[in-house]
């Protein structure tokens, strides 16, 4: 399930699940879902098969005394109107429902982190340049958040993996439950988190005041303990901030003062601290 990332010649499992392969395996599972060749021959067949029985029948029951050419219009008249409908119940509609489930599904794994369901590094990426053009129009007042979660490698070689999923996911769940509607919350890689605040507060002093307890918030979300399988487990995090600006115009760069800020964080004594990056 996880990609292993080598540094130095040593290998780091970091939790970045193995999306290629998840992708197929639940792409597999979808195509399931459509008919094979063999069932929707059989279907076809069982259904003209009946419906041609029938009409047979009923010929022979109504003793019309009707001329053969009559006879293999109405039956194929009888014949077209009878199995239609039939067919598409029968075989085109559980085509189209498979195939919308499988569009959805792809959909999803395109747009979403496999892991935790949060928006990807593509759709981050996307919502933070309209992030940017709406704070340069001054139509919201935006921030960049990096999270660093702490404490996820002790998890995975005490506890095994599958605890480390569990932080990650539940980590992911509490970061989006603090914020708001209009709010993006995305996975980066295997423990580092980014959310887009579309919400602060004008001026950049409340601006400031406000990511500074909202990023607050989010550690002491995450802070709390984490229930698996009977233990109780310990994480805490770094955050890295970028107020939006007039002068933002690259993504790229904004997530790059972001970093710088988060690697500031990080390196400051303790945990649970918060930086906002200063040109």
């Amino acid at each position: 399930m996880f990609n292993k990332l080598c540094y130095n010649g040593t290998v780091s499992c970091v939790n970045v699940p193995n999306v290629s392969l998840t992708f197929f395996s639940q792409g597999a599972n979808k195509m399931n879902e459509f008919l094979t060749s063999r069932q929707v021959i059989l279907r076809v067949v069982t259904i003209i098969s009946v419906v041609e029985f029938s009409i047979m029948d009923g010929f022979i029951y109504m003793d019309a005394n009707l001329s053969p050419y009559i006879e293999a219009l109405l039956d194929i008249l009888l014949l077209a109107i009878l199995t239609t409908p039939l067919i598409y119940l029968w075989v085109i509609n559980p085509y189209i429902r498979a195939r919308d489930n499988a569009h959805d599904q792809m959909e999803q794994l395109i747009l979403k982190d496999v892991l935790t369901d949060l928006s990807n590094r593509h759709v981050v990426y996307s919502n933070i340049e309209k992030s940017i053009a709406a704070s340069a129009k001054g139509d919201v007042n935006s921030a960049i958040m990096l999270f660093d979660l702490h404490g996820l490698k002790s998890v995975n070689e005490r506890f095994g993996h599958d605890a480390g999923d569990t932080v990650l996911v539940e980590t992911a769940s509490r970061l989006r439950s603090q914020l708001g509607a209009e709010d993006i919350a995305g996975r980066l890689n295997g423990d580092e988190f980014v959310m887009i605040i579309n919400h602060a507060k004008t001026g950049e002093q409340q601006a400031r005041e406000d990511v500074m307890t909202l990023a607050d918030q989010l550690i002491k979300a995450v802070f709390e303990p984490i229930n698996v399988n009977g233990q109780k487990l310990h994480v805490s995090g770094s955050v890295g901030v970028k107020l939006l600006g007039e002068g933002d115009s690259d993504s790229d760069k904004v997530m790059h003062d972001a970093d710088v800020a988060l690697t500031q964080a990080k390196n400051k004594a303790g945990d649970g601290n918060i930086v906002i990056f200063d040109a």
